[in-house]
């Protein structure tokens, strides 16, 4: 049965597919791509591929039909996915996590997880219900490790006045937008943060 997608590539394309293996280093996909790409253009079928390349047969179909479809680009890039997922946590949930994640864990464990993040966000009443993953892509965003033992972490501590100043930063960025009244922050010495609207 014939292929539905044909690789024939061009001398254009076949230049910079060659080049690639004498020009420094390449990341270990994209070179695979490009030897199925130059293995496709010689006529070999995605078994003889797969049993030189080590490669799945999906991953062969997938590049001959990417390049068909959009090119020698398309084919060598690493597609990413195009799903959108909704924010589960709004700004003072992902706020009072932050701040969970900066303190020490509770007894008995040694460091956070994010299963272990989860249900004491559901504890603390702080959510009804989340998921581990919500919490790993919140601190992923915020670039926040608390399974590490040594991080930069501000503050240590989370006091009862940090939590204030905190919810009341919060409860401003929620205001709608005035630029009658523009909102301005600052820090000094003897307080977490410091407000002013001007």
């Amino acid at each position: 049965m014939a292929k539905k997608y044909v690789v024939d590539l061009s001398e254009e394309e076949m230049k910079p597919l060659n080049d690639m293996f004498t020009s420094g280093i390449q990341p270990v996909r994209k070179m695979t791509r490009a030897r199925v790409l130059l293995c496709a253009n010689k006529g070999w079928t995605d078994e003889q591929i797969q049993e030189a390349l080590n490669a799945s047969i999906p991953t062969i179909e997938r590049v001959r039909r990417r390049y068909v479809e959009h090119g020698l680009e398309a084919a060598l890039s690493h597609r990413r996915s195009r799903r959108k997922y909704p924010r589960l946590l709004d700004g003072v949930q992902e706020a009072h996590l932050i701040a969970l994640a900066c303190r020490q864990p509770p007894r008995g464990y040694k460091r956070w997880s994010l299963r272990l993040l989860a249900r004491e966000m559901v504890r603390l009443e702080y959510a009804q219900d989340v998921s581990h993953e919500t919490i790993r892509q919140v601190l992923k965003d915020n670039e926040l490790k608390p399974w590490l033992r040594e991080e930069w972490c501000i503050p240590p501590k989370s006091s009862a006045d940090f939590v204030y100043y905190m919810e009341n930063i919060l409860d401003l960025y929620q205001r709608p937008l005035d630029s009658h009244f523009p909102l301005v922050c600052f820090t000094n010495r003897h307080t977490p943060f410091g407000l002013s609207r001007q």
